[in-house]
């Protein structure tokens, strides 16, 4: 796993990486339950919809840009292992899991903006 080392610095490149996982998780999610996004089954309409994704890229911009201007300041222990196995090998620290928690927020608060379904089989008789 990554050490939140890659935290300290922000650069755009690491945004940019990490915006296009974030990106590719949110519209592809729907491949596989049949939500999609862009599809005629979501009530929203795709100006919207690109208008809530940047929204999210924002924060999520704003949430790297803090916490890397944060990670300094943090006391020792947020940054040493939280959790780890048999092998003794860590899988995140404070910080690792508090940014994943954040962007696992993110990304549910804007799937909920993003994809409301409508019933496309039925027609009004009248």
């Amino acid at each position: 796993m990554i050490s939140s080392d890659w935290l300290e610095q922000f650069s755009m490149l690491k945004f940019a990486v990490v915006a296009g996982v974030y990106t590719v998780l949110t519209f592809a999610d729907g491949w596989r339950s049949r939500a999609m996004v862009f599809s005629q089954k979501n009530g929203v309409p795709g100006t919207t919809i690109l208008t809530e994704h940047l929204k999210a890229l924002t924060i999520l911009l704003l949430l790297m840009l803090a916490v890397s201007w944060l990670y300094p300041h943090l006391p020792e222990w947020s940054k040493e292992i939280a959790l780890s196995g048999r092998s003794g090998k860590g899988t995140g620290t404070g910080v690792d899991l508090a940014f994943y928690a954040a962007t696992l927020g993110l990304y549910i608060w804007e799937r909920l903006r993003i994809y409301i379904e409508v019933d496309t089989q039925s027609e009004d008789p009248q």
